[in-house]
């Protein structure tokens, strides 16, 4: 192997590495990641062919704590998250600027507002560039119910996000008159 080769590959393999503990990180945690940078999030999105899954959030919402406590936090201390989704919450209450996926600093209400988040909890899930892969889930009801809604979205999010790197072939049958 010539020299040349051997140290892309390393440092692609290194890349891995990052990437892996990275995600590790964003699913094996106790608590709900929270990540200021939707760069850094796009990019481990990008690298492991991820949805990220962003749980708008406010401090006084009664229906997101118990989201986090009877459905995301079980959920994350099964793992099953892992090789799924990248689990991030967002809260609304909070001002200031964010990092959008795009690295251009960003108020966090234009945020909230590209996604409509008009009530929490809403759940989106969203590609590495931070587009809508799936209709949101909103609101929170009863736990079983709606941890069958989330893994239903969540395999929908998984094939809309696999559709978009998928090459694409012409149907002969449209391309006749």
């Amino acid at each position: 192997m010539k020299p040349k080769f051997v140290g892309l590959i390393l440092v692609l393999s290194l890349s891995g590495i990052q990437a892996t503990v990275a995600f590790d990180h964003f699913n094996t945690t106790e608590s709900i990641y929270r990540e200021d940078s939707y760069a850094h999030v796009s990019q481990l999105s990008r690298d492991t062919h991820t949805p990220i899954m962003l749980i708008f959030t406010s401090s006084d919402c009664g229906y997101c704590t118990r989201l986090k406590e009877e459905v995301i936090l079980p959920m994350l201390e099964r793992g099953d998250f892992r090789g799924r989704a990248l689990v991030n919450e967002f809260d609304t209450d909070l001002g200031g600027k964010i990092t959008d996926f795009d690295e251009e600093r960003i108020r966090r209400r234009i945020f909230v507002t590209r996604y409509e988040v008009f009530a929490t909890p809403t759940v989106v899930f969203l590609n590495d560039q931070g587009d809508e892969l799936t209709p949101p889930l909103v609101g929170f009801d009863e736990a079983d119910t709606y941890l069958n809604n989330l893994d239903r979205t969540l395999g929908n999010a998984k094939t809309a996000l696999a559709a978009l790197h998928e090459p694409r072939f012409a149907d002969v049958a449209e391309n006749k008159q």
